[in-house]
């Protein structure tokens, strides 16, 4: 009697292959682009997954093998687009280690991106506000200043996922200001005045709050606008 071969187990190799598989690459890189082009322009609430899969051009199955629901899709763009920013705030914060500029930093940076690119923009403005639990691994580097700011007496609110919730709504007002303006150059005083409220909300004077918000937004916002 013929005797039937055994199946091995997978092994790390092969489950790279699939993940590394070119096609799924191509199909996955398209749902996601497609996402950021409709989330940018719409909040996912009046988006279907019908259309998303329209405009990625894919079979229904092939979005469904690569995301459970389109709110797992929302949060994966949302990871990705927050990642990138992260690492030019990493860069600009290197050496700082006053938690108030570090977070006027943060903020600057992100209506900077705003600026650059609206479709990041426009993700940022509309998505809505995930994983404001301290434990958030998300938002970790803005929950780390927060800390710092907490613990140190340099920052005052009732607690860490109060100060994350401000910091995360402020953040994404202001960047929805940013991409209305008509008048780009109008970016520079809009950040300053709304790093000013969040630092006055964070128990800083007026005047410090008002110099170091100033000084980010020249120092990070002004520079491109200007086009340098």
């Amino acid at each position: 009697m013929e005797q039937k071969s055994k199946k091995l187990p997978k092994t790390a190799e092969d489950t790279g292959k699939k993940r590394l598989d070119p096609r799924r690459k191509r199909s996955r890189e398209a749902i996601l682009q497609a996402g950021r082009s409709l989330f940018s322009e719409q909040h996912p609430g009046a988006i279907s997954t019908d259309e998303v899969i329209r405009v990625a051009n894919v079979a229904k199955q092939t979005f469904y093998n690569h995301f459970s629901d389109k709110d797992e899709l929302v949060r994966e763009i949302l990871m990705l687009a927050r990642a990138r920013v992260d690492a030019a705030v990493t860069r600009e914060n290197e050496g700082q280690t006053d938690p108030a500029r570090r977070v006027a930093t943060a903020v600057s940076i992100y209506a900077a991106q705003a600026l650059r690119n609206p479709e990041d923009g426009g993700i940022f403005a509309r998505l809505p506000l995930y994983d404001i639990a301290p434990t958030s691994a998300m938002h970790s580097p803005t929950i780390n200043d927060l800390k710092s700011g907490l613990s140190e007496g340099r920052l005052a609110f009732f607690c860490l996922e109060t100060g994350l919730a401000v910091l995360l709504g402020i953040s994404q007002a202001l960047i929805a200001r940013i991409i209305s303006l008509e008048h780009k150059s109008l970016a520079v005083s809009t950040c300053q005045q709304f790093n000013t409220l969040l630092l006055r909300g964070y128990g800083l004077s007026p005047i410090e709050s008002e110099l170091i918000a100033s000084e980010a937004a020249e120092k990070i916002i002004r520079p491109v606008v200007e086009g340098t």
